[in-house]
């Protein structure tokens, strides 16, 4: 009787062990990531190479606030992100801006006496009011390409990194570009410890 109370005893014990065993690794495979402003996995401003897995939706709001010296003009705006694991090696992401507000405090508007402080702002050329309105503003569409990945034993994570940015935004009353922009760079990333180190570079 107690030698089968012993074996039920340690069986317990063992497939409690393999358990914690199987979540520890789990947890040891599984990385946290945030998403960057356009979408895309990283953080804020700054990608990392490693994209989501297939089939994975990420998804995130933001409200930011950009401050010009040109018009001494603050630009708002509130977005909702996106990101699709495509495969193992691709993500398709996205940024829509909801909610964009263009506030230029500088009377007159426009001063050509004053280059520093009274010409247009390169990413809102068409400003022509002090208060825009609440206004649609610009959607952002795309693709990371993972190259080289941690999660494949690679030494560090590498990855093409494009896209294009759609003049959705109201023309009339600034708040688009009025233009198809875009870019494509290289991203690189490294998991140290807790931490990732990231770099990245593109060509407008």
């Amino acid at each position: 009787m107690r030698t089968r109370k012993w074996l039920g005893h340690s069986t317990f014990a063992a497939l409690l062990l393999v358990f914690f065993t199987a979540i520890a690794v789990a947890q040891e495979e599984t990385r946290p990531s945030g998403a960057t402003f356009l979408g895309d996995t990283g953080l804020w401003f700054v990608p990392t190479a490693e994209v989501l897995d297939n089939g994975s939706v990420a998804a995130a709001g933001h409200l930011s606030t950009f401050n010009y010296e040109q018009g001494f003009t603050a630009v708002q705006t509130v977005a909702g992100s996106f990101a699709v694991g495509v495969g193992e090696r691709a993500e398709v992401f996205g940024s829509v801006g909801v909610l964009t507000r263009i506030d230029r405090d500088l009377r007159p508007l426009f001063q050509s006496g004053q280059p520093n402080v009274g010409g247009a702002i390169v990413d809102f050329p068409h400003v022509n009011s002090a208060f825009s309105g609440n206004k649609f503003g610009d959607v952002v569409i795309g693709l990371k390409t993972n190259i080289l990945s941690e999660r494949q034993q690679a030494p560090l994570a590498l990855a093409v990194r494009g896209w294009v940015k759609l003049p959705t935004g109201d023309r009339k009353a600034g708040t688009t570009t009025g233009e198809l922009d875009g870019a494509v760079g290289l991203v690189m990333s490294k998991a140290v410890g807790n931490a990732e180190i990231a770099a990245h570079s593109q060509f407008v």
